[in-house]
């Protein structure tokens, strides 16, 4: 996603897809040196309320980079639900 901060090329095609997808996961893995700080993703997502008008069509997991299996499956049940 380089060049791609702000998501001015990835929110169009979300928006998009969720015209004709029955339902979006989108994954993002943490990795210890952004535990802190949300990814660029995370952050125009939350921004463009997208997250919140299509609740039931988007989801957005983020799971830890120590994540063990039990909490990789919680992970894609949270997604799936």
């Amino acid at each position: 996603m380089t060049g791609n901060t702000d998501g001015k090329e990835t929110l169009p095609e979300l928006r998009q897809m969720l015209i004709y997808a029955n339902r979006i996961g989108i994954t993002i893995a943490e990795h210890s040196y952004q535990s802190n700080n949300k990814t660029e993703l995370e952050k125009y997502l939350r921004k463009s309320g997208l997250l919140e008008n299509k609740k039931d069509f988007l989801k957005l997991g983020i799971i830890p980079e120590n994540a063990d299996e039990p909490a990789l499956i919680e992970g894609i049940k949270k997604l799936i639900s």
